[in-house]
Formats: structure tokens, C-alpha cells, sequence
């Protein structure tokens, strides 16, 4: 069997990975236009502040990603996988309340907690009704990653670019049914002639990389955005929702609404050295989106990964691959066929 991969984007990227763990002949066709995995902030949370849940199958997915990015450092050669504590900033005594009692339940116990009375609080950051823990939230450093990855399939000989041929991959899998196609076009999906019409939606993000000598670089912060520490006295905020945008030009409102909430955040200086934009692809019910087609046997798909994407890209890959290779089950949640569309 023999898999091309359209998309080097980290849902394209985990796919070869996990190919080529398993021995599987593969190729990749990327068009070098990534603008969602690149300019990610690449942070895996695993909590949903908003109603203070868990986040979405991090059960599943939380030790089988870290487990695999640990693994790629050593394949490729490259560090990107960082690690810190998070320190979520209390909007309200209500909010405390629902921490405290989360914090008493075992399924969370994992993940949160809240800091002790006489927590040294960072005098910059304003604190108001206290702050919850959460204990590890782990970073991607998303340009070395998809460097390090690209230079990889580039040494073996597994990457071409261009853009790609869709009439040519279909006639290899009509005729050849060990010939196997994944797409993994990110917001780029509504090009394509087979898996056009699923509702993979487009959500433009834009972040703010800060210079500050004043900042911990020890923790992130959260509250109406996130501060993430990068290294060398610089910190990314973000992000904005930007639905049904596929610009990538940085905008001044933007730029506003970002600063409004860091300062809501903390009280320090900082100057903004860069601004970001990328488009997301996210899907109606904010589920990945990934089978095979139901006319077309040699087509796949994997998309719909949204801001969750570096968190759930190993374990979609895992799903799609054992599919494919052993006719496993895909859950009916993220199975394409639930959009009843093609």
C-alpha cells in the first residue's frame, strides 16, 4: 500500500509520522501555503475555562500526544515540546467556587488545583479573586516542529511541492487500489472536488508576540486571553475569532482587542514587536472531521482539527491509520457521514 498525504500542516505531519512508524510506504504533497499550523500558538490546555470542563476527549488524547511529540524530538532532532504551569486568573467569586468544587473530583484532580492562600501571586498580575492551577499545560513550538518535520521528509525523500493534481490522484486509486489519498488541507478544503462540501468552516486568529523584562517567564497566564512565555523576555497573547475570514492581513482592531485584554491580564510594560494571522479550520460542531468517501474508496480526509488541533492530531492520525490498515471502527462523533453531505 502506498499513502499521499495532501497537507503538511500538523494533522498532515502526524499522519506521515504514524505511517512511517508503522512501516507504510508514503508520499506528501504540500502546496508550502500552511497558514493555520504555522502561526498556531500550538499550546494543549487540557481544560475548557468557559464552563469549566475537560477538554474534549483529553482522556483519549493527552498522554498519546505527549507520548508521541517526546518521541518525534528524538526522530527528528529537534526540541519543541515545553512544559509549564498555567495560573488562571479568577474573573469572579463565582468562578472560584466552581474550581474549588472541580478540584474535589478525581477526573480533574489530574489536571488542576488551586493555589494555596499564600501563593506568591506575580505583583503584576491582577488578581482580584484568587487563581486556579493548572498543573501542566505543555507548548508546541510550532515553527521548529514543522521545520524539523519537512526537513526530515525531505531527507528521506517523502515531500514534494506544488499544488496538487486531484483528477491524477483519483485515477491512481481508481486503478490501483493499493493506492491510498489522505487530504489534509486545513480552511483550503472548499477546493477540493471530493470533500468540498463538508462544512470544514474558516476562523481567522490573530495573536501579539510582547517584549517585557517584567514578566515571569515561568508560567502562563490566562484570563480573557493567554500569555505564554517564548523565551528571551518575549510572550505570545492571543487569540481572536475572526468566523468566515480567510484574510491573513493583520488588522489594527485586532490589535486593539488583544491589548484591551492583556492589560485586563496584567500591569506591566510591554512593548508588541510582531502580529500574527492564520486561519483555523473548525467544523458546526467543533469535532474533527475525518473517513473515508462514500463514492470514492481510495479518498480520505483528516481536518476540522481547530484550536485544539496539536492536542487531537495524534490521536486522529492513530484513528484514521488503523482504519485504513485494519478496518477499524471510527467513532460516529468525528466519522464524516454525520454531516450526510457527500
Amino acid at each position: 500500500m502506498k499513502i499521499t498525504i495532501v497537507g503538511q500542516g500538523v494533522a498532515g505531519t502526524m499522519l506521515a509520522f504514524e505511517l512511517e512508524r508503522r512501516g507504510v510506504d508514503y508520499r506528501i504533497i504540500d502546496s508550502g501555503k500552511n497558514h493555520s499550523s504555522a502561526v498556531a500558538a500550538g499550546i494543549m490546555n487540557p481544560v475548557v475555562f468557559r464552563r469549566l470542563t475537560k477538554t474534549w476527549m483529553v482522556d483519549a488524547c493527552w498522554d498519546l500526544a505527549i507520548e508521541n511529540y517526546r518521541s518525534l524530538e528524538q526522530k527528528i532532532g529537534v526540541s519543541f515540546l515545553r512544559c509549564k504551569p498555567m495560573r488562571r486568573l479568577f474573573a469572579s467569586e463565582q468562578e472560584r467556587g466552581f474550581w474549588d468544587e472541580k478540584t474535589k473530583l478525581p477526573e480533574f484532580q489530574k489536571y488542576i488545583a488551586l493555589f494555596p492562600p499564600n501563593d506568591p501571586t506575580p505583583t503584576y498580575a491582577k488578581n482580584t479573586h484568587g487563581c486556579g492551577l493548572v498543573k501542566k499545560v505543555y507548548h508546541i513550538d510550532v515553527a521548529q516542529f514543522l521545520n524539523g518535520s519537512k526537513k526530515h521528509f525531505e531527507a528521506a525523500g517523502r515531500i514534494e511541492y506544488g499544488e496538487v493534481n486531484y483528477a491524477e490522484l483519483l485515477e491512481k486509486t481508481v486503478h490501483d487500489p493499493t493506492q491510498k489519498v489522505i487530504f489534509c488541507q486545513g480552511y483550503r478544503n472548499g477546493e477540493n472536488p471530493f470533500f468540498g462540501k463538508l462544512p470544514v468552516q474558516t476562523t481567522k486568529g490573530q495573536i501579539l508576540t510582547v517584549s517585557s523584562k517584567a514578566l515571569n517567564a515561568n508560567e502562563l497566564l490566562n484570563r480573557k486571553c493567554f500569555m505564554l512565555p517564548l523565551g528571551e523576555e518575549k510572550f505570545r497573547v492571543g487569540a481572536t475569532y475572526e468566523w468566515e475570514n480567510t484574510s491573513l492581513h493583520t488588522t489594527e482592531e485586532a490589535r486593539l482587542e488583544l491589548t484591551e485584554k492583556l492589560n485586563t491580564l496584567i500591569d506591566a510594560p510591554y512593548e508588541i514587536v510582531d502580529q500574527q494571522a492564520g486561519i483555523r479550520p473548525t467544523s458546526p460542531d467543533r469535532r474533527p472531521i475525518l473517513g473515508q468517501h462514500p463514492e470514492h474508496a481510495g479518498m480520505y480526509i483528516l481536518n476540522g482539527l481547530g484550536t485544539k488541533g496539536y492536542l487531537l492530531a495524534p490521536w486522529c492520525a492513530k484513528l484514521l491509520v488503523e482504519h485504513i490498515l485494519e478496518g477499524q471502527h471510527i467513532l460516529a462523533e468525528i466519522e464524516l457521514k454525520r454531516f450526510k453531505v457527500l
